[in-house]
């Protein structure tokens, strides 16, 4: 790029205007080895992702994934955020997420936060998920007088 001639060989620079200063530091820094904590800010997660994902980095991309800290009490919060940048692939581990917290019965924080959006997403999620599908035992569709379910459709036909 800084042989041929170009704009970014004369002036001897090259400008990334869609990302931060910060971003682009700690994409070199990551690049050469350095480490990324947990303790990045989210906005700052999202960036780095944003970069990785915009110049092809699955590596970066990966190592994000593994070092973003997703716990009960900030899946709402990262999931959101997220959403509200389009981050897709992000959106998706957030409710991978969610669904392995609701496997495991723990309580997530500020559920009634989540966008409506994510909330459809994860139930149509759980709604096909194979693991916690259960068969209706044979009477479950009659009440105890051994009257059948009448609006139950398709599913005791």
């Amino acid at each position: 790029m800084f042989e041929n001639g170009w704009k970014e060989a004369v002036e001897g620079r090259v400008e990334i205007p869609d990302s931060t200063f910060y971003t682009i530091e700690n994409v070199v820094w990551l690049c050469y080895g350095g480490d990324l904590y947990s303790s990045e800010d989210e906005k700052e997660f999202l960036s780095l992702y944003q970069f990785a994902d915009k110049y092809d980095m699955n590596e970066l991309k990966n190592l994000i994934k593994d070092v973003i800290l997703l716990t009960p009490g900030n899946i709402c919060k990262y999931a959101n955020i997220f959403y509200e940048e389009d981050c897709v692939e992000l959106v998706n581990f957030c409710i991978d997420r969610l669904f392995f917290f609701f496997q495991l019965s723990y309580p997530v924080k500020d559920l009634e936060t989540l966008d409506d959006d994510l909330k459809i997403e994860f139930f149509a999620r759980i709604s096909t998920n194979q693991t916690i599908k259960k068969e209706f035992p044979p009477q479950y569709h009659m009440n105890k007088n051994d009257e059948e379910l009448r609006d139950a459709g398709p599913l005791w036909a």
